[in-house]
């Protein structure tokens, strides 16, 4: 018998950007109620539909069911980031400035008794002229009140949950059991990056389309390039750009400024990270990815490439099915070429699953185990410090001296 609850825990603080964490850590969780289970899985969804509780539930339990995984889905941070999951379109002041723009170029008359977005989008499509190429920035603000880190906070988020599973009992599971993480798009960066922060911990990621250098218009996207925004919205007559709230600038003078060490420890590729998670930790991680080859904007093909030469030129075990022609498109596992070519989750595990389980169990020295400090020092001289302590991990940056 299966059941699926839900909990919460503490999330880390913004050690990058020195801001409080506000809200609880609630992640879900479906679980053998006889205990007997075969290992743990983090199933970490991207921005889109997949990150709903309600299909999560419905994939979580049958994963348990199946395969008799302890099966997890963590809220990390920012992940309700697009209006279909909890986020708000609003305009900021850099939105606000352009918009005023436009409605004094086109003469845009607005109702004064209502000057809701939708009410401002619908004046402006009236009066711009027809098929009109003018783009109209806004922001999303994910739900929780939230904001865009990208990447290391969410994360920290899935190590701090398998610490609290370990005060909820599960400690000899995850010593003993294989853990695995599965995500697609971002929740697939995600996962690969967990690989990066606990090299001993994870056992197998197993990831569809995910990028592996941190995509600039995710993070700092307003000022890099209006043009290349993260979801877009085709009005008749303009295009709405819109980009999750962050906090991070392109402005070198500002306390919050995207700088090289930033984008360092969240490129998965950096050569430097990459032989010190491999020859310095001995990484234990293998990988099981799809990918199709056309995937150019979102997460480029021959960056993943790479990403997954150099590893296997270091013997991690990685199984990589590149997705190339219209022969492999069948309808059940592979639907399209496009980024994540409409993939099955459930498909995807079924191919991958039954190998991983049957493969056995894990070296039991996890990093949580080992209490391991995991380091990692970029070129601005900066070290990322990542701390198992016996009941949490912390994380710090030591600038350079």
């Amino acid at each position: 018998m299966v059941e699926f609850k839900t909990f919460q825990t503490t999330g880390h603080d913004d050690f990058e950007l020195n801001i409080k964490r506000e809200s609880k850590l609630t992640y879900h969780i479906s679980y053998r109620t006889d205990n007997k289970h075969n290992g743990i899985i983090f199933v970490i969804p991207g921005f889109g539909e997949d990150a709903s509780v309600e299909y999560q539930k419905n994939l979580l339990t049958h994963i348990a069911q199946e395969y008799g995984l302890l099966a997890v889905f963590v809220e990390y941070h920012a992940i309700f980031s697009r209006p279909s999951n909890g986020a708000i379109i609003s305009f900021d002041e850099r939105d606000g400035a352009r918009l005023i723009d436009l409605i004094q170029k086109y003469n845009v008359i607005l109702d004064e008794n209502d000057l809701s977005v939708k009410s401002i989008l619908l004046a402006l499509n009236r009066s711009l002229p027809k098929d009109n190429e003018e783009i109209i920035s806004a922001t999303l603000y994910p739900a929780k009140n939230e904001y865009q880190n990208f990447g290391i906070l969410q994360a920290i988020d899935i190590l701090s949950v398998l610490y609290d599973l370990k005060s909820l009992g599960y400690g000899e599971l995850i010593e003993k059991a294989p853990i695995i993480a599965m995500g697609s798009s971002h929740g697939g960066y995600i996962a690969n990056l967990l690989a990066k922060l606990a090299p001993n911990t994870f056992d197998f990621i197993i990831d569809n389309s995910c990028y592996v250098k941190p995509p600039l218009k995710y993070i700092v996207g307003k000022e890099h390039d209006i043009t290349r925004s993260e979801l877009k919205t085709k009005y008749p007559n303009f295009t709405l750009s819109s980009y999750t709230f962050t906090h991070w600038t392109k402005d070198p003078q500002s306390k919050n400024h995207f700088s090289d060490s930033a984008y360092e420890i969240r490129d998965l590729t950096n050569p430097s990270h990459l032989d010190t998670m491999l020859n310095k930790y001995k990484s234990k991680t293998s990988y099981f990815s799809y990918h199709s080859k056309y995937d150019q904007y979102i997460a480029p093909y021959d960056d993943k490439l790479e990403y997954v030469n150099h590893l296997k030129e270091h013997d991690r075990p990685y199984t990589f099915m590149t997705i190339e022609s219209e022969d492999q498109v069948d309808g059940k596992l592979i639907k399209n070429l496009d980024h994540a070519m409409g993939a099955s989750n459930k498909e995807i595990l079924k191919n991958t699953l039954p190998s991983i389980l049957k493969e056995g169990i894990n070296s039991g020295k996890t990093d949580l185990c080992n209490q391991s400090v995991i380091s990692y020092t970029t070129s601005e001289n900066n070290t990322y410090e990542f701390k198992f302590n016996e009941d949490n991990i912390s994380a710090r940056i030591t600038p350079a001296s």
